[in-house]
């Protein structure tokens, strides 16, 4: 399932169940929440180079680049998840970890088809 949608319509859904509870931080600001983005996205990358083999599914590349990822993703739910009480911190951090194998898969794909293009478009010598 792709994160890019599901993501902003739970959280939205858990934000407001959680209106009622008291929040030790305010929520994360839209430049928080992209900052954590990118981080993830970067140590996917950084961690993609390291483990993709090239022949291995992606599938099985985007587990060990989320398991590599995991302090990270957590990171990023925790932003997503700030101004909120500990039960929505705990269900975005499981949720975000849970999604972490497919999204770095996605990524894996991305970043072989480039590969191929950058290739494909080098000239022979």
């Amino acid at each position: 399932m792709n994160r890019s949608y599901v993501l902003p319509f739970c959280l939205g859904l858990l934000l407001i169940a959680d209106r009622s509870s008291a929040h030790s931080k305010p929520e994360a600001t839209e430049q928080e929440e992209k900052a954590a983005a990118e981080s993830e996205v970067k140590c996917f990358f950084a961690s993609i180079e390291r483990y993709d083999d090239g022949i291995s599914d992606a599938a099985t590349v985007g587990r060990a680049v989320a398991d590599s990822c995991r302090q990270t993703i957590l990171d990023v739910a925790d932003v997503y998840s700030q101004g909120g009480s500990r039960n929505l911190v705990s269900m975005m951090r499981e949720k975000f970890v849970e999604e972490a194998p497919a999204g770095a898969a996605d990524k894996v794909l991305e970043v072989r088809a480039y590969k191929r293009n950058a290739t494909a478009h080098t000239p022979q010598q």
